[in-house]
C-alpha cells in the first residue's frame, strides 16, 4: 500500500470549504506556514469534533490497500482504513434485513477495490485535539499558500 505522510504534526486544521465533489482544507504548520489541501472527486467526507484549535497528530493519504510498501506498518494502516470506511459509510442497523447487510458488504468491498487499484484515495486526519477527518476521494493535492509581503 502507498501511504503519504504529510508533515503537519502539531499543526492545525483551520478551515473546511465544500462545494459539489470538491473540498478545500486550510492547514497551518506549527511554525505558522499555511497550506491548502484540495480534495477532488469527493465521494464521502466525515468530520467529527471540529472546534477551535484542531491540532493534528497525523495526516496521511492511503492508496493501493493490499500492496505492502512498508513492513510493520500494514496492520495500523489497515485498522485506519477500516475505521475510516466505517465512519464514512456506516453499516446498516443490526436489525436490518440480511440482504441490506450483504449489499453494504459488497459496497465496502467495491470501495476497498477502488483503493487497491489506485482509483481512489483515503485521507485520514487523526487529531491530538479536535477534528477527526476521513475522506474518500479521487485526488489529494497539498500546496503551500503564497506568502504576501
Amino acid at each position: 500500500m502507498h501511504v503519504t505522510h504529510y508533515p503537519l504534526h502539531d499543526g492545525h486544521l483551520t478551515s473546511v470549504a465544500i462545494a459539489d465533489d470538491r473540498a478545500v482544507l486550510g492547514l497551518r504548520q506549527a511554525d505558522g506556514t499555511s497550506w491548502t489541501m484540495t480534495l477532488q472527486g469527493v465521494d464521502a467526507l466525515n468530520i467529527d469534533g471540529f472546534r477551535l484549535g484542531n491540532t493534528i497528530l497525523t495526516l496521511r493519504s492511503i492508496r493501493g490497500v493490499g500492496r505492502e510498501d512498508r513492513p510493520g506498518e500494514d496492520l495500523p494502516v489497515a485498522q485506519d482504513v477500516h475505521a475510516a470506511l466505517d465512519a464514512l459509510f456506516p453499516a446498516p442497523h443490526a436489525s436490518a434485513r440480511p440482504d441490506i447487510h450483504a449489499a453494504h458488504a459488497a459496497f465496502i468491498a467495491a470501495k476497498l477495490a477502488g483503493l487497491s487499484a489506485g482509483q481512489a484515495v483515503l485521507l485520514v486526519l487523526s487529531p491530538a485535539y479536535g477534528a477527526e477527518l476521513s475522506a474518500y476521494c479521487l485526488t489529494v493535492d497539498l500546496q503551500a499558500d503564497r506568502q504576501t509581503g
